[in-house]
């Protein structure tokens, strides 16, 4: 029964850094991630904790990109921080504690650059979600944190006889969410100018 990633250092400064993907998932009662810094640049970060742990344990946690998802078991709550950043990506946390929120503090969003919406709901699995108010912090099971999406079009290219190309596709301009992939398109036969 251990943590999923656990740092520590006596100075008080461990950090974990995510900018890939990251799927901690607990079957003992421990937490999922626990460090004093949990910074979130890229990727996705989904943490799972059980019993009476958080999916996320730290005493500040930054989000600047990417996805951070997590859950607290029947007796914590989803993330416990002193802080909590969110300055991009987006957010997820839920709880099945009947007493405890699904984040420990709100999150600060005063530095997130792009239109964004939290919605929250009363209920673990996030249905009848409203919008999130601070004076209702202490009910909230479940938070979603996401970006107000604009799409936004990105230019394919045609293959040649020595390159790929790409199709046109799109994606978000402010979260970089894909809407329409782009796919590659095979190099065409090359063609002699002279013959």
């Amino acid at each position: 029964d251990e943590e999923g990633i656990y740092v520590y250092s006596d100075e008080g400064d461990a950090t974990v850094t995510v900018s890939g993907n990251a799927d901690v998932h607990i079957d003992g009662d421990e937490e999922g991630v626990e460090a004093f810094d949990v910074i979130v640049t890229g990727g996705t970060l989904d943490a799972s904790g059980t019993g009476a742990y958080e999916g996320i344990s730290a005493e500040n946690l930054e989000i600047s990109g990417g996805i951070v998802k997590a859950t607290g078991g029947d007796e914590a709550s989803a993330i416990y921080a002193e802080k909590i950043k969110v300055k991009g990506g987006s957010l997820e946390a839920k709880t099945a504690s009947p007493d405890l929120p699904a984040c420990s503090v709100a999150p600060d969003l005063s530095e997130y650059e792009t239109e964004k919406k939290l919605y929250a709901s009363v209920n673990a699995d996030g249905s009848d979600l409203v919008e999130y108010k601070a004076e209702d912090h202490d009910k909230y099971k479940y938070f979603s944190f996401r970006c107000v999406h604009k799409e936004e079009a990105l230019k394919g290219f045609e293959a040649t006889c020595s390159k790929t190309g790409l199709t046109d596709g799109s994606h978000c301009a402010f979260c970089g969410v894909i809407f329409t992939a782009q796919e590659e398109i095979p190099k065409v036969n090359h063609i002699d100018a002279n013959s």
